[in-house]
């Protein structure tokens, strides 16, 4: 049994000006970056975008995608995303992390992941993500919820905070500036 990564990349990206997941950052795709940024991770992901997303992926988009309505609030990305992983069966949980924050080190991972239940990352005193929810919280708060729930809601009672030491989990990449500002700060 393995922890899979759900990517949350469906939103409209409104203050982006267009999806956060195409937006161009050192004249790639961001999606790409994050991809990349994933796989050192090592963990298997589902990709959960929109029709528009989807399209501008083109030949490369990553193997597990699952398509969402980019009205639909976030949290029905993040149903859709593990109903995926419930059919392919056997994880012992799953990290959900929106496409707008950078991918951090697979140290992150490891300490959210060692949480019985939930966990969420705090640098600083900022909460951040990836948010790490085992399979049984799964089962019993997430999946028989409604999409118009909060993922925070539902796992309120089962969450522990984990202090980490990578700044990226509290990133949040919402308009061009922050893209701007990222790529000259990081170099992608």
């Amino acid at each position: 049994m393995m922890d899979y990564v759900i990517v949350l990349a469906a939103g409209r990206g409104v203050r982006a000006g267009g999806p956060k997941a195409l937006h161009v950052v050192n004249g790639r795709p961001w999606w790409e970056i994050q991809r990349e940024r994933l796989e050192r991770v090592g963990l298997p992901m589902v990709w959960v975008v929109s029709e528009r997303v989807r399209t501008g992926m083109g030949e490369k988009a990553p193997e597990r995608v699952v398509i969402a309505d980019e009205m639909a609030p976030m949290f029905a990305s993040v149903l859709a995303g593990v109903r995926e992983v419930a059919q392919r069966g056997g994880a012992n949980g799953v990290f959900v992390l929106p496409v707008d924050v950078p991918t951090p080190g697979a140290q992150v991972f490891r300490r959210l992941s060692a949480c019985p239940s939930a966990a969420v990352p705090v640098h600083g005193g900022v909460h951040g993500h990836p948010v790490y929810i085992s399979w049984n919280v799964v089962s019993q708060h997430v999946l028989p919820a409604r999409p118009d729930d909060r993922l925070d809601r539902l796992i309120e009672s089962e969450r522990a905070e984990v202090a980490v030491d990578h700044p990226a989990v509290a990133v949040n990449l919402n308009t061009p500036d922050d893209f701007r500002r990222w790529e000259r700060e990081e170099g992608a």
